[in-house]
């Protein structure tokens, strides 16, 4: 009777210890009803929030203004201008000069945006900035430049802002060849055009020729970014030849910097004929833009805070620059002309209004 007690307890004691282990052993979690939030695309973000408005036109030139839905912004960065009027961005040559670097000093407490193909004049010589980017407060780094003009190396180590930005033709050919000598090239052929004397690509927006002939588009497209609530960018062509797109995070940025942007459009077309009829609509403009929905997203270095990609895709190439999980500014060129949409067939890229269907219907 005893054993058979004692057989009993120790069978009882079995449970408990088995039982404790149970419960110690760690278990799987329980799945979820709520879903982990996708990582966000910021390009495809900005793809998806763009709005492109009846375009702008005159004689041959055709702005498309393209409205984004607010983003949580970082900041509101100084420009290369503001920053250099008010004194806080040094930039001087790197050394005795190095062609395709200068040396930047940022002494603010604000970020400073640094757009490519923005012009710094003195020194040794003009240059342009090579990237986009954004300088930290309080930085001092060296960065990429281009220069934009041919044979002067004289003594003077300090520049200052050019107050101007290369011809969208300029930018374009930079960004695709990344090749100063091709650089070299492309203004020549903008001074040769423009009618504007060699040296230096500060004769171009000088070119009284020049001024002469945009000073109607200038009327005409110069109050574009105050006529339309969140308007941050543009697509610009000329007859049905695609030149730019430019795209901001911030309509404020947007509006600062559109003087420059449109002199940059404006020095490229300004020696070409304006007896065009035949534009492109806004559906058009969907197709080109939403071209980069597609693009292949390739890291690219940058000089600044956050990160930079370059696109490539079908018909269009670019580049943007990302901050905090947004597209502080992304600008586009074209592969390729604008093919009238009967002539483009079944291989049409979808329209960015198609994709947001697409999407919704998906979800």
């Amino acid at each position: 009777m005893k054993r058979l007690a004692y057989v009993s307890l120790a069978v009882f004691l079995m449970i408990l210890v088995l039982g404790a282990l149970a419960f110690a052993i760690p278990r799987p979690p329980k799945e979820s009803s709520v879903r982990p939030p996708e990582r966000i695309n910021p390009v495809e973000a900005l793809l998806r929030s763009a709005s492109i408005d009846q375009p702008w036109q005159h004689e041959g030139l055709t702005i498309f203004p393209v409205r984004l839905d607010p983003v949580r912004s970082f900041g509101k960065p100084l420009t290369l201008d503001e920053a250099v009027d008010e004194g806080v961005l040094k930039i001087s040559e790197l050394g005795s000069g190095e062609v395709n670097r200068v040396m930047v000093n940022n002494r603010s407490d604000h970020h400073i945006f640094l757009m490519a193909g923005e012009a710094i004049t003195g020194a040794k010589q003009d240059r342009m900035v090579k990237d986009d980017l954004l300088l930290p407060p309080h930085t001092r780094r060296e960065i990429g430049v281009y220069c934009v003009e041919h044979g002067r190396w004289t003594e003077g180590t300090e520049f200052k802002s050019g107050k101007f930005m290369a011809p969208s033709n300029v930018r374009n050919r930079a960004m695709a060849s990344k090749s100063q000598s091709e650089v070299w090239a492309s203004v020549a052929e903008s001074q040769r055009a423009n009618g504007a004397p060699q040296g230096s690509l500060r004769t171009v927006p000088s070119s009284p020729k020049l001024q002469e002939r945009i000073m109607p588009y200038k009327k005409h497209f110069g109050d574009l970014p105050k006529m339309a609530d969140r308007t941050c960018g543009v697509i610009v062509a000329y007859g049905r030849e695609w030149l730019a797109v430019d795209i901001f995070q911030d309509a404020t940025l947007f509006r600062k910097l559109w003087p420059k942007l449109l002199d940059s459009y404006l020095m490229e077309v300004g020696s070409r004929s304006n007896r065009l009829k035949d534009r492109p609509n806004v559906h058009d403009a969907e197709q080109f833009l939403g071209q980069l929905y597609w693009a292949k997203q390739d890291p690219a270095s940058t000089d600044g805070a956050g990160r930079r990609v370059e696109l490539r895709g079908r018909g269009i190439y670019g580049s943007a620059l990302i901050v905090e999980q947004s597209v502080l500014h992304l600008e586009a060129f074209p592969g390729a002309q604008i093919q009238p949409m009967e002539q483009q067939g079944q291989h049409r890229t979808p329209s960015l209004e198609y994709r947001r269907q697409r999407l919704e219907g998906n979800r």
